[in-house]
């Protein structure tokens, strides 16, 4: 409670006299205090001061000695509140301060006591607008929202903000009374505000992970973020809309009023994509330069936007670089680490490396996305078939392996033995990638180059006439009488699996039958017709170990839809690439396995309806050829985006189709209401009956290929999307996404399909 000699002179002027009251506001006497220890003998030697006003100052002084709850009441009626109402922590952060001033703050306006109820109405609204738009004791909503609510113009909502409310919030902070609702803060709390206030002192851009780490530096661990940004708008600090900038969607930007918001924006989005498509670090000189062909901008503005953009990464003195999982293509992965790792990797190396950096991220690339991408261009090169990569810049030999061998020989000049051959090319030839067996294997293999002589030694053919004495002759394999050529076991073969159930055997008894019959084959005929005929045979082994074969296909049957698309060769790589996700502990158990869904997806899209739903008859045209050039035939991203597009927009078709076949009445009824690709899921119920369509990913549930309903549906209309700015491994998530959805209706639908 004040102490009443303190009580300043003005909020008790309702109890003083006015021909009092002048003369001690002319001669400075402001409190209770001083108006005490004031003498009427001197007073009244004052210029000006009367009997009348001395007899008035004696009456007063009575007044109060006798009426000090009078006093009191009467100043509490009418001096300025102090928010906050409840403040004994003096450990309060600023952000937990300020959310209990605007608490009271908003209290006070909406108990005020007004002069008309127009008054009172239009004060309340405007609070209602400052909670609305910083989501303070609401849901938070935009400014279009604000003002189709309160029937505004945007506009104006804006001006309420700016002009009426955040100036009396600044006013509050900096300690100064509001004079329009009689309030002010505690003066411990302004200097609070004022030491936090400093440290961003000169900063005209912060991002939110700058304000982030200034508030953990003084022990702020928890965060309300609607407090933090009506914070920074009351130190005049705005929100950067980034929805125009693909880039830089995942930034939080504030800036003051001194900064072009726009010019700001257009130099981020620049240098972002300068830096991704480098790839590889840029010196600062580098990226003022291309900044200063389009904009006037000085150094600092440039090393600012550097450092405010989450995506981009200081890595030395003036050298920056877009951030490993901000890189637009697998083949950009690659390339980043084969150039700060600075020597060769193999596919399994890059892979590791490659999802490690995208951990964070919860992104992954498959050791088969990665075999199907990384294709040679002009920074990347394979290193001969080893499997293994580097940089095309780099002092890697990339000679094949049998050059490298002939040069070895032709260096030393002499017979040379296995390890002499692989120390040299090692240790002299720089290629430590090359073994001893893959030496031993090129020296048996190309016969016509190197000849084998006494001592496990070898010379290059060309030296045959020097060292014919001592020559290894070896003897030459006689052909077994009436072999037959490779086609002609595959007819076997085939004739053999056609007579067993479900056309298959195991691989041991198709040999021995095989011998059998044909007494003029050998074991290796049999194997190597098996292995070279992918097309027509599929190996595999199973739980127990046991190798089985099983026949693919019908051969020489020139009508065969599997010849006609290559659907056996595809249905491999689809089967490889879809196994883990159809059988995830996560989804229910179905009936049906991969392979048998994929077969009845093949059967649905090549089930001919020309005559009845001519519409979609072309569905197995449109999508099969197009996975294999997806597959088999893409070379870059460009290539991969343009087949998506294909993929993407053959998804409403094949379920128009789908429904066609199951369900034709329901199919014309859409067809006649000209009803949408919704309508069609609809009336397909077995199909994402959680709607999983109609959310987004994070939303979406993982059960019942949720997630991937969601992101093939919402990328329908793929045209219409900024896909040209999707990242290789976006592509390929697209695609799996849309052949799982397709594959999802197939299993679901199995049996109304395999009965055409």
């Amino acid at each position: 409670m004040i102490d009443i000699d303190n009580i300043e002179i003005k909020y008790i002027s309702n109890l003083i006299p006015n021909i009092l009251l002048s003369k001690l506001i002319k001669f400075d006497i402001t409190t209770i205090s001083n108006l005490k220890s004031l003498d009427e003998k001197e007073f009244c030697k004052y210029p000006t001061v009367g009997k009348k006003v001395v007899e008035e100052l004696i009456i007063l002084k009575k007044y109060i000695q006798n009426n000090e709850n009078i006093i009191l009441s009467e100043y509490n009626k009418i001096s300025p509140k102090t928010l906050p109402y409840e403040y004994d922590n003096v450990d309060d952060n600023i952000i937990s301060l300020l959310e209990k001033i605007i608490k009271d703050f908003t209290s006070l306006v909406e108990n005020f006591t007004y002069k008309s109820d127009k008054t009172r109405e239009r004060e309340i609204r405007n609070i209602d607008i400052l909670k609305k738009s910083f989501g303070i004791e609401s849901k938070q909503y935009s400014h279009d929202k604000i003002a189709k609510r309160y029937r505004l113009h945007r506009e104006r909502i804006r001006q309420i903000i700016s002009n009426e409310l955040i100036p009396d919030l600044q006013k509050l902070l900096n300690g100064e009374l509001v004079e329009d609702w009689n309030c002010k803060i505690n003066t411990n709390i302004t200097d609070k505000f004022l030491s936090y206030r400093k440290e961003l002192v000169g900063e005209q851009i912060i991002n939110q992970k700058r304000i982030i780490e200034w508030l953990q530096d003084y022990g702020i661990a928890k965060i309300n973020y609607n407090i933090l940004e009506l914070l920074l708008n009351i130190w005049e600090y705005e929100k950067v809309s980034v929805s125009k900038h693909y880039f830089l969607k995942n930034n939080i930007i504030y800036t003051q009023k001194s900064v072009n918001n726009d010019i700001y924006l257009n130099v981020a989005t620049k240098i972002f994509a300068l830096l991704r498509n480098n790839v590889l670090p840029l010196h600062f000189d580098d990226i003022v330069i291309d900044i200063l062909d389009d904009y006037v901008v000085d150094d600092n503005f440039i090393k600012t936007v550097c450092k405010t953009i989450n995506e981009i990464e200081i890595i030395d003195d003036n050298v920056y670089q877009i951030k490993f999982e901000n890189l637009a293509s697998i083949n950009n992965y690659v390339y980043r680490l084969l150039y700060e790792k600075k020597k060769v990797l193999s596919y399994e190396e890059l892979l590791h490396l490659i999802n490690k950096r995208l951990t964070l991220t919860n992104n992954e690339i498959t050791l088969e996305s990665l075999k199907q991408t990384l294709r040679q261009d002009k920074n990347i090169i394979p290193l001969g078939k080893t499997g293994k990569w580097t940089l095309k810049e780099s002092n890697v030999s990339i000679e094949s392996q049998v050059n490298l061998i002939l040069k070895s020989c032709r260096i030393l000049d002499k017979p040379l033995n296995i390890d002499e051959i692989t120390d040299f090319i090692n240790n002299n030839l720089n290629r430590k990638d090359v073994t001893k067996r893959s030496v031993s294997s090129n020296l048996r293999n190309y016969k016509k180059n190197f000849i084998k002589i006494s001592g496990n030694q070898f010379i290059l053919s060309e030296l045959k006439e020097k060292y014919k004495n001592e020559i290894v002759k070896t003897k030459k394999p006689v052909k077994k009488n009436g072999a037959l050529k490779i086609d002609e076991v595959k007819k076997c073969c085939v004739k053999v699996l056609e007579k067993q159930p479900n056309n298959s055997i195991k691989l041991i008894e198709l040999v021995k039958t095989i011998l059998l019959l044909e007494k003029n084959y050998s074991k290796m005929d049999v194997y190597r017709c098996i292995t070279n005929n992918p097309l027509s045979f599929n190996k595999f082994t199973d739980h127990s170990g046991t190798k089985y074969v099983s026949l693919l296909e019908v051969i020489n049957d020139k009508k065969n839809n599997f010849n006609k698309y290559s659907w056996n060769e595809l249905k491999n790589i689809l089967e490889k690439e879809l196994n883990n996700i159809f059988n995830s502990n996560i989804q229910k158990t179905y009936p049906t396995t991969l392979s048998d869904a994929l077969d009845s997806f093949f059967k649905l899209l090549t089930f001919d309806i020309s005559k009845n739903c001519p519409e979609n008859s072309d569905l197995a045209e449109r999508i099969i050829p197009t996975l294999n050039k997806f597959y088999f035939g893409s070379s870059d991203r460009n290539d991969k985006l343009n087949y998506l597009k294909q993929i993407v927009t053959s998804q409403e078709a094949f379920f128009k189709k789908l429904l066609f076949i199951t369900d034709p009445n329901s199919y014309n009824s859409i067809k006649s209401s000209k009803k949408g690709f919704g309508s069609v899921i609809d009336h397909l119920a077995k199909i994402d009956p959680k709607k999983n369509r109609y959310k987004d990913l994070n939303s979406s549930s993982q059960f019942e290929f949720g997630k991937h309903c969601s992101r093939a549906y919402n990328n329908r209309n793929i045209d219409a999307h900024n896909a040209n700015f999707w990242t290789e491994t976006e592509i390929i998530e697209t695609k799996i996404s849309c052949l799982v959805f397709m594959i999802y209706g197939s299993i679901e639908y199995y049996n109304e399909i395999m009965k055409f």
